[in-house]
């Protein structure tokens, strides 16, 4: 079943591009690291509109454990979000984070 780890982000005023570029880096990175990564807007529907949905899925719960071993030792992604946590001025602010899995038979 697979499993997808789901962030929302609300993007600040006049950071778009900035929040892009950032996007792009993660996503190199996670894909590099065996992660499918999906970015969305939410253009509607309550609280949430407007926010983007970082999606990283991978085949299954194993997949998911490996993926996070590999991320969590990974010298560029540690570089990156030790640079990103440091922004006095971040682009985007953490919303949520989620862990969710396919239901069999659903």
């Amino acid at each position: 079943m697979a499993v997808t780890s789901l962030t929302l982000w609300a993007v600040r005023p006049g950071k778009a591009a900035e929040f892009a570029a950032n996007v792009a880096q993660a996503k190199a990175i996670h894909t590099r690291l065996g992660g499918s990564v999906r970015v969305r807007q939410i253009l509607f529907g309550g609280p949430s509109s407007q926010q983007f949905a970082y999606a990283i899925e991978v085949p299954d719960m194993t997949a998911f454990a490996n993926f996070s071993d590999k991320l969590a030792t990974d010298a560029e992604w540690q570089k990156f979000w030790t640079g990103i946590g440091a922004q006095q001025d971040p682009s985007a602010t953490l919303v949520s984070q989620s862990l969710a899995q396919d239901v069999p038979g659903l």
